[in-house]
């Protein structure tokens, strides 16, 4: 999946913990994060797979301790 991919390749973002779902070219990202920037990076990398109308981003950024 194109999403997937695009999530592992950016070594700026560990999203080991990630999980996501697809409907209707919206792609939902949910689980922890470890901090708030990867947060927004994770969604900038979903963004740009063409196809995507919306991106719902409901990660959670832990104290990776």
């Amino acid at each position: 999946d194109s999403v997937e991919l695009a999530l592992e390749k950016d070594h700026l973002v560990d999203a080991s913990d990630v999980t996501l779902s697809c409907t209707d070219a919206v792609v939902t990202l949910r689980g922890g994060i470890p901090t708030g920037r990867q947060k927004l990076l994770a969604e900038c990398d979903v963004w740009y797979i063409n196809g995507v109308r919306d991106v719902v981003n409901e990660l959670l950024p832990v104290d990776p301790a």
